[in-house]
């Protein structure tokens, strides 16, 4: 064999034994309680990362309310119901949640999108509260934003369904069903 070939059947050599450990170093699904048995081939569910946004912060306070003489922002509840709803999800299993703010201060449109593509986000949940402005009649209502299927098309109908459901859980505390857009 000449010099050459034998070098690089050194080099696949030790890439496959650097592969081996590599293999072995990794943590290897856990099983259930019921697959004691060796043949056991269960696959792991794969996780979801879901990614909440709660709109404004910082100097962005969005609209302000007054409710029993103590003032409320945007911002603020949208913040509380998101730190809300991520401990919710996390009581499921497989469940990433992530947020795009988690204190007063602002995130540029942009960034809010960045930080859930970076993060190889399933989804993108934008957290805002409706209420009445000069340009709308809304006062008490949730409108739901969702994807038609241009950034993930295979997650579409998922995040319709998804939509549709958390939607229906608004719409059940009291709050005016204003739609999917």
């Amino acid at each position: 064999k000449d010099e050459s070939s034998h070098n690089n059947e050194e080099q696949l050599s030790s890439a496959e034994e650097s592969d081996c450990n590599k293999e072995e170093q990794q943590p290897s699904a856990e099983k259930s309680d019921n697959s004691k048995d060796e043949g056991n081939t269960e696959v792991a569910t794969p996780s979801i990362t879901i990614v909440l946004d709660p709109g404004r912060g910082g100097d962005n306070v969005g609209r302000e309310i007054e409710y029993n003489s103590t003032k409320y922002a945007e911002k603020d509840i949208n913040l509380r119901l998101a730190l809300f709803l991520k401990e919710e999800l996390l009581n499921f299993e497989n469940v990433n949640v992530l947020l795009t703010r988690d204190g007063d201060y602002n995130i540029e449109l942009e960034d809010r999108v960045t930080i859930a593509a970076g993060n190889n986000a399933d989804m993108l949940i934008s957290i805002h509260n409706d209420t009445h402005g000069d340009y709308d009649e809304f006062t008490d209502g949730c409108t739901i934003l969702s994807s038609r299927g241009i950034f993930r098309p295979e997650l579409a109908e998922t995040e319709q369904e998804l939509a549709a459901s958390i939607l229906h859980e608004l719409s059940a505390v009291g709050l005016t069903d204003r739609g999917i857009l």
